[in-house]
């Protein structure tokens, strides 16, 4: 569920016509989350990748993120 409200808000400008709150940060993590196979599994490697972005965006849209090893610093 949180994977599809993170998936629907970065591609709802050209699913919906317009962009939903949310949308900037999910184009700063689109941009920071690197690709990376780690099984070589395709569908598998786009599941992971997928809950990487998700997981980076939630940690910042809640404020979660550890200030130490804060994940936004990085999307400067």
């Amino acid at each position: 569920m949180a994977l599809g409200g993170y998936e629907l808000t970065a591609k709802s400008p050209r699913l919906l016509g317009q962009a939903l709150p949310g949308w900037v940060q999910t184009a700063r993590v689109e941009r920071s989350v690197p690709w990376q196979p780690h099984t070589h599994i395709l569908p598998l490697d786009k599941v992971v990748h997928e809950c990487r972005e998700a997981w980076l965006y939630y940690e910042m849209i809640t404020g979660l993120a550890d200030s130490r090893r804060d994940p936004t610093s990085r999307l400067s």
